[in-house]
């Protein structure tokens, strides 16, 4: 496969779903090889979770995406008053299940 050209390159982030400063930061953490762009667009695409200020309102948001503590359940509604989303998030980064830059939050 030939290598691909900025145009091209420009074109398709045109055609994106995210912006050129979500694609970019997730071209800094995986290196990006141009010759592989629409698979790295869709990667990119199918693990952006989202921009947060902070990563305990990330937790928050991303354990109610999984339907971590469905509080509709009476074990869902005990886990909800001891769950603590800092040490949870903390865990997320340091096993490597989910990485941030600059506040863009990425599935690893």
């Amino acid at each position: 496969m030939s290598a691909i050209t900025r145009e091209q390159v420009e074109e398709e982030i045109e055609e994106t779903d995210k912006s050129l400063a979500v694609l970019s930061v997730y071209a800094r953490g995986y290196k990006l090889d141009l010759a592989n762009w629409k698979s790295f667009v869709q990667n990119a695409e199918d693990n952006y979770l989202g921009h947060y200020t902070n990563r305990t309102t990330f937790a928050e948001d991303y354990a109610e995406r999984l339907g971590l503590l469905n509080a509709k359940s009476e074990e869902g509604k005990v886990l909800v008053k001891y769950f603590n989303y800092d040490y949870w998030a903390h865990d997320l980064f340091k096993n490597g299940t989910v990485w941030e830059d600059d506040g863009h939050h990425f599935q690893a």
